[in-house]
């Protein structure tokens, strides 16, 4: 343990939080099953490390249970949000 803290290599110093903004989709959710994807690439931040992502999202949806919400990085690191599951009930909207 102490010679792989001896070669650590450390994070770079802190930024600032970074802010994307709203990104608004708009189009629907396929009935037959097929993923509706979203991409949004973030420019001129000056950022080029993560070390976590906070992700506020509002929706309106029928069915519960239809709902998978995954966040892939650029390194195809997926993160999930929210998986597909039974409960079908319909009380979305849901903001979180």
């Amino acid at each position: 343990m102490i010679q792989t803290a001896r070669e650590w290599t450390l994070m770079p110093s802190r930024q600032l939080g970074f802010s994307s903004g709203n990104v608004r989709v708009t189009h629907g959710i396929a009935s037959n099953g097929d993923p509706t994807c979203v991409s949004h690439k973030f420019t001129r931040s000056g950022i080029t490390f993560v070390e976590h992502v906070v992700l506020r999202i509002s929706l309106r949806h029928p069915r519960r249970g239809q709902v998978r919400i995954r966040l892939k990085s650029p390194e195809d690191v997926v993160s999930v949000f929210s998986e597909a599951h039974p409960d079908h009930h319909a009380n979305y909207p849901s903001t979180g």
